[in-house]
């Protein structure tokens, strides 16, 4: 039963029957959702207006282009002198003389009304009857959510349809580009995902699984990886810049939960948990023999699980792996930095991410709104749960 006045707890359907999100995460989701909804809803609004613009000046050039033609507005040279002149002879003065000096620009001329409302035009009108439709469509879906009364819909549909209001009426067709790709950047990088490269992952990597113990895959595998027991490291691919990973180690044989890399209720870390601004691939050194924890030895089978922290919520991968002493990763498996330019330019190669300077450009500005309205529907999530 819907409740009839501003609330945070969860349990509200939303537009559909199968959306009806009740945890604090699943809350946060619809948020995001949510704030994407309305920021699309405002960016077709904005391409609304630069289209009927330029319909409206396309259409108006054509009437004017074709009233030119037909000569509605072109009287004879020989009538346009006589009526200049009866209408500029100085009064009292015989036909021919003296004529008043009046500027060209204020004499009066035989011309056909100004159109103001564009002609029919099928190729203009059939899309912005689309448009307009799409648009209605958006804005009874974000109508329907704020009916849930659910106080955390209204606040992130507030905070989507505030985010690019202010810059849209002021935008070149260039710019618009810029914010839409900015926007598919924004919704795929909310759920990044990373690749564990090397070692050998558990199974087939699937992304929906990444956030379930060791990517979905419960049971450690019969033919285990051999790693070095010192000297080591571990490669992963990373789409999603801003994050913190670290590798945790379990010595049972097949550990099945997250208390299987656990001692006396302390993670057996093995990789210390590192942030990185950027995205891109990396080689981050990884000595377990180091870590001093009982189990790892010569021949010993483990279990590593990364644990990947990228701003939506933990994703982890596992490798099954039989420690030696005396093996050597091979020559064919490169460990090497690939950081992502954050401006888009490129790559560099190095153990330290790149850095660029510049101005703020509208995607700058864009990305910056986006990060502050996550930063706030966390801040609300937080205090919901």
């Amino acid at each position: 039963m819907m409740v009839p006045f501003l609330h945070f707890t969860g349990g509200d359907y939303l537009l559909f029957e199968a959306w009806k999100p009740t945890s604090g995460g699943a809350i946060a989701g619809a948020c995001i959702g949510l704030v994407c909804l309305a920021i699309f809803e405002r960016w077709i609004a904005a391409i609304r207006g630069i289209l009927d613009n330029y319909w409206r000046r396309k259409g108006l050039a054509l009437a004017s282009r074709a009233a030119d033609l037909s000569g509605v507005s072109s009287p004879s040279p020989s009538n346009e002198i006589s009526e200049e002149k009866a209408l500029y002879l100085k009064p009292g003065s015989p036909d021919g003389a003296e004529q008043l000096a009046v500027p060209r620009a204020v004499r009066p001329t035989t011309s056909a009304p100004i159109r103001t409302i564009p002609p029919f035009i099928l190729m203009h009108d059939l899309p912005r009857g689309f448009l307009h439709g799409f648009q209605a469509l958006l804005s009874y879906a974000l109508m329907l959510a704020v009916m849930t009364f659910n106080a955390a819909y209204v606040i992130s549909i507030i905070i989507g349809l505030a985010q690019l209001h202010p810059l849209f009426p002021c935008l070149r067709p260039g710019a618009m580009l810029c914010i839409l790709l900015s926007a598919l950047a924004f919704i795929t990088g909310v759920n990044a995902h990373f690749r564990l490269l090397y070692p050998e992952p558990r199974g087939v990597f699937v992304a929906d699984n990444e956030p379930k113990f060791c990517g979905g895959y419960n049971n450690a595998v019969n033919n285990r990886s051999t790693f070095p027991l010192s000297g080591g490291f571990f490669s992963i691919r990373s789409g999603h810049p801003g994050w913190t990973a670290g590798v945790i180690i379990s010595t049972v044989q097949n550990p099945t939960s997250f208390d299987n890399f656990s001692s006396q209720g302390e993670q057996q870390i093995v990789s210390p948990y590192a942030k990185q601004e950027n995205a891109g691939t990396f080689c981050i050194p990884l000595n377990i023999s180091n870590a001093n924890i009982d189990g790892v030895k010569e021949g010993a089978n483990v279990t590593i699980q990364v644990v990947f922290a990228g701003g939506d919520g933990n994703l982890y991968q596992c490798a099954d792996l039989t420690l030696s002493s005396n093996f050597t990763i091979p020559s064919n498996v490169t460990c090497r930095n690939e950081t992502t330019v954050p401006s888009g330019t490129g790559t560099s190669d190095g153990t330290s991410p790149s850095q660029t300077a510049g101005a703020l450009g509208p995607c700058h500005v864009f990305a910056g709104h986006i990060a502050a309205s996550l930063g706030f529907i966390g801040a609300l999530v937080t205090l919901l749960a």
